[in-house]
């Protein structure tokens, strides 16, 4: 079989945003296969990507307190939530909700009010298949009915930020951004 190596395209970008690619293609003149080499980013080499997924709620919340706030709610709490996607692992998030209501008799209902979610937290996992530790700050707007709008802003061993949406209802949400690790 006579196999001929195309040269290796390198590309670098200016920008510390970018990723430098590597692909090498090696095409057979016996049918005209195309296989990529694999690649791989050497230690130290910044690794960017668009990031998408979702993460869901483990549990309970804990040790969720709430307090009257004059006809409004505040609410502070932890939850641990599973991720999945682009990034593995797992986010553990401390809230301060404020619903533009009463403090309900019993579980919270979220979706009953309006909320504004402020929240920072840690994500443990991987990136890219590398073990990345990461600290994160979370805002998020809950409208009536429960839809979610809001952002992660990842800090620490990950740098980007991640748009969050979707449905209380559900208990998944999805996050969708550029994510950065060096």
């Amino acid at each position: 079989m006579n196999r001929v190596a195309t040269p290796a395209l390198v590309t670098r970008a200016a920008g510390p945003w970018a990723l430098g690619a590597v692909a090498a293609l090696v095409v057979s003149s016996s049918g005209g296969t195309i296989r990529s080499a694999p690649t791989a980013s050497p230690p130290g080499a910044t690794m960017t990507a668009h990031a998408t997924g979702t993460f869901a709620p483990v549990g309970p919340p804990i040790e969720p307190t709430r307090v009257d706030a004059g006809g409004h709610c505040v609410v502070d709490l932890r939850q641990r939530y599973d991720v999945s996607g682009t990034l593995e692992g797992s986010f553990l998030i401390d809230y301060r909700i404020l619903t533009y209501g009463p403090c309900p008799e019993g579980p919270p209902r979220p979706g009953t009010y309006e909320e504004t979610w402020i929240a920072h937290g840690t994500f443990t996992g991987t990136f890219g298949e590398r073990e990345i530790p990461a600290d994160f700050t979370y805002t998020a707007r809950v409208h009536r009915g429960g839809a979610v709008e809001g952002s992660i802003e990842l800090g620490g061993g990950l740098k980007g930020d991640l748009a969050v949406t979707g449905v209380m209802a559900e208990r998944v949400l999805s996050y969708d951004g550029q994510v950065e690790a060096s």
